[in-house]
């Protein structure tokens, strides 16, 4: 069985209360193949609350052997999150103390992107990496990885176990259901004075943004800083410190670690909640739950008006999120005719359930539109740095979030 539907909270146990559904949607990051048939499996997609912790979360658990089988999101080809990566590695690096002997392990490290900073600075690494294309690249490239999935039970068997400094989760504690055990992973490769850094959307933020389209079936948590400390709070850990960085149109950096570390900083904790109150529980939900109804409308619209006047439309970007994107508000190839991508192992392939082929972005400059639809949003910046030739030429962008709208490039 492929999908599961969760009843609890993964959080504490809690209730659940439904908030959001957007429908029957394929894997977001398991992209069409050109010779695999036009009709691709779908999931439903809902969004809860927990009424007791607040963290908002799927209903739907879609097997992990499934979801990250042929996985096809590498963040080596941006640019932003190069420069973010390294910056987090040059930070906890300082704050650590790493050097030489000690150990970073990353669960979820895609192709070692992360860690390959760490081991110029010196300091042992290991990856943990599911997909194994990935974790086959990072291997070629001299970073030490096991292909598994993270639990508990793998993470006595390996030799890391009690032995690491740091272990890291970016972008990766989000797309696990059984969220305590991982935790409990974690704390069993670290040293007694280790910590774990986890970097997750914040929910907050997406409900600032309306950004539903970050939802998707990989992502089954949606993060604010009191659930997250709730969680910590349940497992006799301590959230020691968290901010927000700027990554996937707002994420959370949490330092997770034992009772009594010298990394606590429990006013930046309570700094933080109150900054996301109003944001998030009950009446997040609410208003992220209206604002994709009015997105949605907003967005069909201004497409349409474009078209209309004669306008062609392509996109930029084949993340997850465009997926999600695109087939929430029902358009096609006669909407949106191609997404370009810089990651080669896309182009050639189509966005599952509305089959808009992904081309590379030399298109763009070879047989321009008139308009450039960011899927990739919170890239906007690189894309329109990298693509000036096209605003030069009077090329435009629309931008779906927070208010779906045309825009010039910068000059």
């Amino acid at each position: 069985m492929s999908l599961t539907i969760r009843t609890v909270c993964r959080g504490c146990g809690g209730e659940l209360r439904e908030f959001l559904s957007l429908g029957e949607q394929p894997l977001g990051n398991r992209l069409r193949k050109a010779h695999e048939p036009a009709e691709v499996p779908r999931f439903p997609l809902t969004l809860c609350h927990c009424t007791v912790c607040d963290l908002a979360q799927l209903r739907e658990v879609v097997d992990p052997a499934v979801l990250f089988a042929d996985y096809a999101y590498v963040p080596s080809t941006s640019s932003t999150m190069r420069a973010h990566f390294d910056t987090l590695a040059a930070s906890a690096c300082e704050r650590l103390s790493l050097g030489r002997g000690d150990l970073v392990v990353d669960v979820g490290s895609n192709d070692g992107l992360l860690l390959s900073s760490f081991q110029r600075r010196g300091v042992d690494v290991l990856g943990i990496e599911p997909a194994e294309g990935l974790a086959a690249r990072a291997n070629a490239a001299g970073i030490p990885t096991v292909n598994a999935f993270f639990g508990e039970a793998m993470a006595r068997t390996l030799p890391a176990a009690g032995r690491a400094s740091l272990v890291t989760a970016t972008n990766v504690f989000a797309h696990v259901d059984d969220v305590r055990g991982f935790t409990r992973a974690a704390f069993t490769l670290l040293k007694r004075d280790g910590v774990f850094v986890v970097e997750v959307q914040s929910f907050a933020d997406t409900v600032s943004s309306l950004a539903f389209d970050m939802t998707y079936h990989e992502h089954m948590t949606y993060w604010s800083t009191a659930s997250l400390r709730h969680m910590c709070r349940i497992e006799g850990l301590d959230l020691l410190d968290v901010e927000r960085v700027e990554t996937h149109g707002g994420s959370l950096r949490a330092v997770i670690g034992r009772a009594g570390h010298p990394l606590a900083h429990p006013e930046r904790v309570e700094a933080r909640i109150a900054a996301e109150r109003g944001r998030v529980g009950a009446e997040g939900a609410t208003r992220l739950a209206a604002g994709a109804t009015t997105v949605r409308r907003q967005l069909q619209e201004l497409i349409g008006s474009v078209r209309r006047g004669g306008g062609r439309i392509a996109a930029y970007g084949a993340p997850a999120k465009a997926t999600v994107l695109l087939n929430y508000c029902g358009f096609t190839d006669r909407d949106v005719e191609w997404v370009a991508d810089k990651n080669a192992d896309k182009q050639g392939h189509f966005i599952p359930g509305v089959n808009i082929p992904v081309v590379a972005p030399s298109r763009i400059a070879s047989t321009p539109p008139t308009h450039l639809l960011l899927l990739a949003w919170n890239l906007a910046p690189e894309i329109m740095q990298e693509q000036a030739a096209f605003g030069d030429a009077g090329g435009r962008y629309l931008v779906p979030f927070p208010e779906p709208r045309e825009i010039s490039p910068p000059r």
